[in-house]
């Protein structure tokens, strides 16, 4: 194997597991928080609104900061993103290396 089939290979593998680490779902107390890739913040803002408003309903004063399920999921998702974007960037970077590699040259003796 050529050191140019060899970094090609090691790129392969870094870009695959940045796709794998960057499309994983992500959650935070209980609420899914999309991927690193794809965040959503759909699941977490409803939870905060139902927090909200059962908070409301049993008497208690209405929080005009209520992100917390919100906050928790940008946390989540912020501490994911070095694996998912660290892999496609070291497999970007061998990619490259590969394609500047010059092949081996063969020498008769």
């Amino acid at each position: 194997m050529t050191q140019r089939q060899m970094l090609a290979a090691l790129a392969v593998a870094f870009v695959v597991a940045g796709l794998v680490f960057g499309f994983r779902s992500v959650s935070a107390g209980g609420v899914s928080c999309g991927s690193v890739l794809s965040p959503s913040s759909a699941e977490a803002q409803r939870a905060d609104f139902g927090e909200e408003i059962g908070g409301t309903l049993s008497g208690a004063t209405p929080d005009s900061d209520t992100t917390n399920n919100q906050d928790a999921c940008d946390s989540a998702v912020g501490d994911a993103k070095p694996l998912a974007y660290g892999g496609l960037g070291i497999g970007a970077v061998a990619l490259i290396a590969a394609m500047v590699v010059s092949p081996a040259r063969r020498t008769s003796a």
